[in-house]
């Protein structure tokens, strides 16, 4: 999924899109929808900056949790720290049980222009299963290494 400053406002609008990408049988995908939409409503019907239903989250959660008994989960979502607030908490609920399912979680944060408020990645790294890893730029010589590795020294060198 990718967390988006235009799409803060869509309730689940990230978990919608780790559904939508999600290996799901179709009764869970009809399932985790239902619940999307229905947050969806109820936000549309309150103030947007209330928390989302319990129900919802868990339900969402429950969902995921489950496709990993099956198989092995991958979740991503690049620019966590734009994704809308109701999908940051049901992120948040997820990661907090993470500590026995087979699921690995990456979250990306650009570390640029965010809210001094953005406590998700804080929530995270008190997780005992949570590791941070800082990404910085690939030297000229680090780009030739890996173009070379992959691609051969003839694609590196041009």
């Amino acid at each position: 999924a990718l967390g988006s400053e235009d799409e803060r406002h869509l309730p689940l609008g990230v978990m919608r899109q780790l559904v939508d990408g999600a290996p799901l049988d179709p009764g869970d995908r009809a399932r985790a929808v239902a619940l999307i939409e229905d947050g969806g409503r109820a936000a549309r019907q309150r103030d947007t900056a209330a928390p989302v239903d319990s129900g919802i989250v868990h339900g969402l959660c429950a969902v995921l949790l489950d496709l990993a008994e099956r198989r092995p989960l991958y979740l991503a979502v690049d620019d966590v720290e734009q994704a809308d607030p109701a999908s940051l908490t049901c992120l948040a609920y997820l990661a907090r049980r993470l500590n026995s399912a087979r699921v690995l979680a990456v979250f990306t944060h650009s570390g640029h222009g965010c809210d001094t408020d953005f406590r998700f990645g804080a929530d995270l790294l008190r997780q005992p299963h949570c590791h941070r890893v800082e990404v910085t730029q690939l030297s000229p010589a680090g780009v030739r290494r890996l173009i070379a590795q992959h691609l051969g020294e003839t694609v590196a060198d041009a």
